[in-house]
């Protein structure tokens, strides 16, 4: 059974490689073998890719109803793993890969991957509760255009939470909340410690309460983005 790796990071390729040398498999790096040639996004959500290198649609305009940079990756591993089973299952097509890609979301019940709750103002959320997936999130946030930032934050006590606070916007207006479950740090203490990264806001005891005050206090070109926490998240979609 081959090993596919979507991302070959030399920090920790290695393992996969040892691993996949250890039980005899064939390891296949997908950003070595395919890349993103064109790129946009969709007037209704969601993002077209051109991939280039060996697939079962080179060539062809791939569209995705999953609005997130961070697809960019994932794309590259979904048809590096879909080439490899073509090759055992005929049944799988460019048709079917095309039309499987562009109800993603759709089909799956997916939630929270940058998904638009909202316009006038940008209403959107993101699961992303990490630095890494807190990165990706910055990113987006910078490419999206908008006058102000308005970010409905929650976190849980037991993630990296001074590693997230450390790479968010300083020039937001920040609602720092809680989801409904123990784990969630509260309000108060998210503010304080965010106070430490000059990430300024007021506390609201729920998510909900959270997100109105944004909505309230944001212009038609603004954007209102809620996040740091699945819980947080889970209380909105």
């Amino acid at each position: 059974m081959p090993v596919v790796l979507g991302e070959s990071n030399p920090a920790y390729r290695h393992v996969f490689e040892n691993k996949a040398a250890e039980v005899n498999a064939n390891l296949l790096l997908a950003d070595k073998v395919l890349s993103i040639t064109e790129h946009g996004y969709l007037s209704k959500g969601g993002q077209w890719f051109k991939v280039g290198g060996p697939s079962i649609v080179e060539g062809e305009r791939i569209e995705i109803d999953l609005g997130g940079i961070y697809q960019e990756h994932n794309i590259l591993t979904v048809l590096a793993s879909i080439q490899l089973l073509a090759k055992q299952f005929p049944l799988i097509t460019m048709a079917t890969v095309l039309n499987g890609l562009s109800n993603a979301a759709h089909s799956t019940g997916l939630m929270g991957r940058w998904q638009i709750l909202g316009h006038n103002p940008l209403v959107v959320c993101d699961t992303g509760h990490n630095v890494d997936g807190i990165r990706y999130v910055v990113q987006q946030l910078e490419r999206t255009p908008h006058r102000k930032l308005h970010f409905v934050l929650g976190m849980v006590s037991d993630k990296d939470v001074s590693g997230v606070l450390g790479i968010l916007p300083k020039d937001a207006t920040y609602y720092f909340t809680k989801a409904s479950i123990p784990r969630a740090m509260s309000e108060v203490a998210l503010k304080e410690l965010a106070s430490n990264f000059h990430l300024n806001g007021k506390p609201y005891s729920t998510v909900m309460e959270a997100l109105q005050a944004a909505k309230n206090n944001a212009e038609v070109n603004d954007l209102v983005f809620i996040g740091g926490s699945t819980f947080v998240v889970a209380e909105v979609v």
